[in-house]
């Protein structure tokens, strides 16, 4: 019956069609969700239903399909070169591709030398495959490029937090940029996490609730339930948890955050 109703759905709006898809995926029905999101890929659609498709592809070794189908995004300027780039090295990645993935982001920078965006995507992969040294030194150089600029003190204060160096640089970094940008959830959440990384889990608490307010991201719900973990309060820590999950089942920091904290497999809460 699920199958009859994807089959029948490219009657319906694209959006009714990618919904549909990202069931069977869930499935794990992995042609049947192929198969909506080329129906999609051939009506014209962005980005969303190219990404879905290769990251399907590329669990299943068809790497050359996947990079055709995103390749394809570009025709007719529907989508920029730079953020297609960053999709690709996402998807390689994600699909445990890490060196082919930096590669992928070298040949781009081959192109555009020293964009940004590409720089920075490149930092964040570098401290992902724990090559964190080299992440943070690609961070600094773009901080002396573009002193002041939020995201990069951000990006560099949260790296440094997160690997637990030179906290209170840290800090500084992360209250920077969150004075751009008082009400940036990510911001809020790096606040939160350098302030449980210095030992001060009330004050992490009340920023990583806030940011929870703003944004109900996987990541942030991941540091939340983590720190309420650590200060005790187990069941409201396996609350947020759970609601994280039902909105991002498939994220790999929040399930290894539960199974680190709890010992307990999560996957039983993804469907």
């Amino acid at each position: 019956e699920f199958r009859r109703v994807l089959f029948r759905s490219d009657r319906n709006s694209g959006e009714s069609l990618y919904y549909l898809a990202l069931l069977a995926e869930r499935r794990a029905l992995t042609d049947l969700a192929l198969q909506g999101y080329r129906q999609l890929i051939s009506a014209g659609a962005g980005l969303p239903p190219r990404i879905r498709a290769a990251h399907l592809l590329l669990a299943r070794g068809d790497r050359e399909e996947a990079m055709t189908i995103l390749d394809q995004a570009t025709r007719g300027g529907r989508v920029d070169a730079i953020e297609l780039e960053i999709v690709r090295s996402r998807a390689l990645f994600d699909a445990g591709l890490a060196d082919v993935a930096l590669e992928a982001l070298d040949k781009a920078l081959g192109r555009f030398p020293d964009h940004p965006q590409l720089v920075y995507q490149r930092a964040v992969l570098l401290d992902a495959a724990n090559r964190t040294n080299e992440a943070i030194k690609v961070f600094e150089a773009l901080l002396k490029v573009r002193p002041g600029d939020g995201n990069i003190q951000n990006a560099l204060g949260y790296t440094l937090a997160d690997r637990k160096r030179q906290l209170a640089r840290a800090e500084t970094l992360i209250r920077e940029a969150i004075a751009q940008r008082p009400d940036s959830a990510a911001v809020v959440d790096s606040l939160g996490w350098v302030r449980f990384r210095r030992g001060d889990k009330a004050g992490a608490i009340t920023e990583l609730e806030r940011a929870w307010r703003l944004s109900r991201e996987a990541e942030i719900g991941a540091h939340l339930g983590e720190v309420l973990w650590a200060a005790g309060n187990q069941a409201k820590a396996r609350e947020v948890w759970a609601r994280s999950l039902v909105i991002a089942p498939d994220s790999k920091p929040l399930r290894a955050t539960i199974e680190r904290l709890t010992g307990e497999s999560s996957s039983s809460g993804s469907r």
